[in-house]
């Protein structure tokens, strides 16, 4: 300890305890402009969120929430365009610009839509949701095949029913029960058969034996509804349809659910 104090003492400790305050001052000022950075881009991604589900809220009229959810589901649909080319990754990223691309598109100062893939379509809904007072939040929906392919949608609670119901912004479509014709919600999707529900599009088109206006075909969806981890919950549903640890061969290694996805393992409700 004496020894440095005594170089602490010199003109070449007093250099390298300079040098040190300096590191720890760029280092701080490193993670506040960072720190900064995010808080400011959440901000401007929540408020075009914001402006572009008024906006939406204005081109199609609703006569009751209910109408409304369908509604902005709908719109962020016709104003994105699906696209899950590795290339668009780096527009992803900028969460606030591309927000803002989707709102000036919607009021046509763009002349091509955003790319979105299902995550960023279900993730911009949710924030659309939320930016007008409604509860919602993304699930994730893997298939019971090799490399458990995933798929993103969106749950939002309903004040006219006060019930949970699933959207997909990617089909734009809701799902809906055959006995009764009410939407479902993530667990009655996961638990009930599946030759019991249809989806159901915006002008109310509704069964499996369809495309999208993008060409994709309904009955994919199918494919999932196995498991579903809910993000804002830190919660993997899961049921008999799809064995978490049952091992699959997954990008070259033989894994289990749970070992592919171990984050997402950390509290696991049963539904069945």
């Amino acid at each position: 300890m004496r020894k440095l104090r005594d170089l602490l003492k010199t003109q070449s400790g007093k250099l390298i305890l300079t040098l040190f305050f300096l590191v720890l001052v760029c280092v701080a000022g490193y993670k506040f402009e960072r720190e900064s950075f995010k808080s400011r881009e959440v901000r401007l991604t929540a408020l075009a969120h914001h402006n572009f589900a008024k906006l939406c809220l204005k081109k199609f009229q609703a006569k009751n929430e209910t109408e409304e959810i369908r509604n902005l589901r709908h719109c962020l649909f016709v104003n994105s365009e699906f696209n899950t080319d590795k290339a668009t990754a780096p527009i992803w990223k900028d969460k606030a610009g591309t927000a803002q691309w989707l709102f000036e598109y919607g009021q046509g100062k763009r002349e091509k839509a955003p790319p979105m893939e299902c995550s960023y379509r279900s993730g911009t809904l949710v924030g659309m949701l939320k930016s007008l007072g409604y509860k919602a939040h993304d699930l994730v929906i893997p298939q019971n095949v090799d490399n458990f392919n995933d798929h993103v949608v969106v749950e939002v609670l309903n004040p006219d029913t006060n019930k949970w119901e699933i959207h997909d912004p990617s089909y734009d479509v809701d799902f809906v029960s055959l006995e009764n014709r009410s939407r479902l919600s993530l667990k009655e999707m996961l638990t009930i058969d599946k030759d019991k529900y249809e989806p159901c599009n915006f002008e109310g088109k509704c069964g499996w034996d369809w495309k999208t206006s993008e060409g994709f075909a309904l009955e994919f969806n199918k494919l999932y509804w196995n498991i579903a981890y809910v993000r804002d919950e830190d919660t993997l549903y899961v049921t008999k349809r799809l064995d978490v640890n049952a091992k699959r061969p997954v990008y070259g290694e033989n894994l289990s659910y749970c070992e592919w996805r171990a984050k997402w393992c950390n509290n696991i409700v049963h539904l069945d």
